[in-house]
């Protein structure tokens, strides 16, 4: 259990005294926007740790005047706690106080993490529940803010009964999670999973589901699952379709709405799956197991994780290991067939045959270089379009600031108050979240939300993996010429060059081959990476900008106080906002051409790697040294030994650990 620091508890529990004496203030010239209604979650929390008052009246508005009982002050302290035992009953037990809001640790913990002998999560998987995006709680937003960006999969939990409950609907149709999941490129990262899908109203299912009366529940569940099915496919294409409306993309929208369709559903009941399981006794309204869907969304899991997960990361080490030993028999193979070659080429056919190589390795770095400086253009090209799309969001932005203002004119004066002193971020229990940086981002990230899809997702990986298999292309071509400059020399009808020579461009061929794909891989790596967090400093730069006049409006009191600040606000946003919407295009104009430029730096890495490898079988053709018999018998049983301990070497076979005490996160696994 990982606890917030005292520093942010007092700061928290101090903002919130705050807005509880503003709540019982009467300034504000009668403001009929939406009041603030806070003094709940304070009592809520400052009762749960400190203990209740009598009347049930908060005691004082100065957090000095709270003492800390010694449990909380040991926890604050220390800033974690750890709980370990053989018992899953007594776990339940030790961990209730710190998940349960009946308890006292509640307010003071940021993160529980868990760990145990889950079947489930032997493929490597790491299952984080997270408290929601309206947390009051600054730290624990963040931790789920941080953990909705960090994660490959994203599955949303609602209650069948009611579909998709408000929060969730919310979450789902607010710009900013679903322009995320598309700018991150995870349109298809989506699970829906409905819980208790047993639960069913037997006397009004039949006729509001169209089946007989007389059908068996499991029937009913069935109906109701596709009822419930059609309802999240009907609201995700509203969300697609509105996203591409809003980025002046109508055009987008069906591929859009198809990626996004491509979600996955499960309906399941952990209630019957217990019993069914005999690890429950109550009664299940199921009959069969599979009806409870615990076990498809299990096999669900292990298939997403799949490409994650300690197999995959151990397959990776392998294919990294495969390609050392496949470049260290090459080595072999090329250290061979140079040994023959001194022996059969003679000096006429190694003069005849330079001058040929040369004019080949000639067009080899000519095409090289050709590929390099095209896949240069080609990303300028891009990151052009990208910059000009960009200038258009941000002047749109600009146009839009007098409309954003005019929102945040329709609030309580005290909810205003309450976000300044938050330096613009608040979630209010009563209107929801409010976040006037990113409202003044909104027309910016609606406006590039296509073109960076364009750009980072289409564009830079269509290049990228264009101009890597170009280069493959070209190591090919080369290795064949030579091999054909080979076979118009007059060597004799006994020579073993000719195939020496083919089979070793065979091996130098797939050593290329991999040799490129994995610095593919790295860059594309480095691609997404970029993707998800370069857009987030759009918000970021709007939020440094405008604090000063957040921290000078949370200042102000008394009557009239909220028009000063709104006048506040708004002089200084319109101020700034020139500046502040340059300083965006720059760095995001400077993100991208970093990026960029790395790819560049990276492929002509990987262009000299391949013109590297290319070159030596033939240097080892060409060679000139002379070496006496005696040597070139010592340095073929050098090479043999070499290969015979390469071929006597075990490979480890991969598979998933079995043991339920070695179940592993991936952070273990790496």
């Amino acid at each position: 259990m990982e606890f917030v620091s005292r520093d942010d508890w007092h700061k928290e529990i101090g903002l919130l005294l705050a807005d509880i004496q503003d709540s019982r203030s009467g300034d504000g010239d009668g403001d009929d926007g939406d009041a603030i209604v806070i003094p709940r979650v304070a009592k809520d929390k400052l009762s749960a740790v400190y203990g209740p008052w009598d009347g049930g009246e908060i005691p004082s508005l100065k957090i000095e005047d709270y003492e800390e009982p010694p449990d909380i002050a040991s926890a604050l302290d220390a800033g974690f706690s750890e709980i370990s035992t053989a018992s899953l009953e007594d776990f339940r037990k030790q961990i209730r106080s710190f998940l349960d809001s009946k308890c006292r640790y509640w307010p003071i913990v940021g993160t529980v993490k868990i760990r145990g002998p889950f079947k489930a999560l032997e493929c490597g998987a790491k299952l984080v529940d997270l408290p929601g995006i309206n947390d009051p709680n600054a730290a624990r937003e963040h931790v789920t803010r941080t953990y909705l960006k960090q994660s490959q999969f994203v599955w949303i939990i609602f209650n069948i009964k009611r579909v998709l409950t408000k929060d969730v609907s919310n979450l789902m149709q607010s710009d900013d999670f679903v322009r995320q999941i598309v700018m991150d490129g995870r349109e298809n990262a989506l699970t829906f999973v409905g819980t208790a899908s047993d639960d069913i109203d037997v006397d009004s299912a039949w006729e509001e589901f169209g089946v007989d009366e007389d059908c068996p529940i499991a029937e009913l569940a069935v109906a109701r699952n596709e009822a419930v099915r059609k309802e999240i496919t009907a609201q995700v294409t509203d969300i697609a379709e509105r996203l591409a409306r809003n980025a002046d993309s109508p055009d987008r929208a069906e591929g859009l709405r198809d990626a996004f369709l491509s979600f996955k559903i499960c309906t399941v009941s952990a209630r019957d799956y217990l019993a069914l399981s005999k690890l429950a006794k109550n009664r299940p309204s199921f009959d069969d197991i599979d009806h409870t869907e615990i076990e498809q969304l299990r096999q669900h899991m292990i298939h997403i994780c799949s490409a994650y997960g300690v197999e995959a990361q151990a397959n990776t080490h392998h294919a990294r290991i495969s390609k050392v030993l496949d470049e260290i028999r090459a080595e072999i193979s090329r250290g061979l067939a140079a040994l023959d070659q001194k022996r059969d080429m003679s000096a006429k056919n190694r003069k005849e045959l330079g001058g040929a190589i040369s004019r080949l390795s000639s067009f080899l770095d000519r095409d090289l270089d050709d590929h390099k400086e095209r896949f240069a253009q080609e990303l300028t090209s891009g990151h052009d379009l990208l910059n000009e799309r960009i200038k258009r969001a941000t002047e749109r932005g600009q146009r839009e600031l007098d409309h954003v203002i005019g929102f945040w004119q329709r609030m309580h004066w005290a909810t205003l108050r309450a976000v300044a002193r938050r330096g613009g971020v608040f979630n209010s229990p009563t209107s929801g979240q409010h976040d006037f940086a990113a409202d003044v981002s909104k027309p910016i990230l609606d406006g590039i939300t296509f073109a960076w899809t364009d750009f980072f997702g289409d564009r830079l990986t269509r290049s990228l993996d264009d101009w890597s298999s170009k280069l493959v292309s070209v190591a090919k071509r080369y290795g064949l010429d030579v091999l054909k400059e080979i076979g118009s020399l007059n060597l004799g009808d006994e020579t073993s060059i000719r195939s020496d020579f083919k089979s070793i461009v065979d091996t130098t061929e797939k050593v290329v081959h991999e040799l490129v794909g994995q610095m593919q891989t790295e860059m594309s790596k480095r691609i997404g990476e970029v993707r998800r967090t370069l857009y987030e400093q759009i918000p970021e730069q709007v939020a440094a900008n405008m604090k000063p006049a957040f921290l000078a409006a949370a200042e102000e009191s008394g009557t009239g106080m909220k028009q000063r600040m709104l006048d506040r606000i708004a002089k200084h946003a319109n101020r700034v906002s020139r500046d502040m919407f340059n300083d965006i295009e720059e760095h995001i104009g400077e993100g991208v051409r970093s990026l960029t430029n790395r790819l560049v730096n990276t492929y002509g890495d990987m262009r000299d790697a391949v013109r590297r490898h290319v070159a030596i079988p033939v240097d080892h053709l060409m060679s000139t040294e002379d070496v006496s018999a005696e040597e070139l018998e010592g340095r073929r049983s050098a090479y043999e030994s070499v290969a015979a301990a390469i071929a006597e070497m075990p490979m480890v076979e991969i598979r998933r650990r079995r043991d339920p005490s070695m179940v592993v996160t991936s952070e273990e696994s790496a």
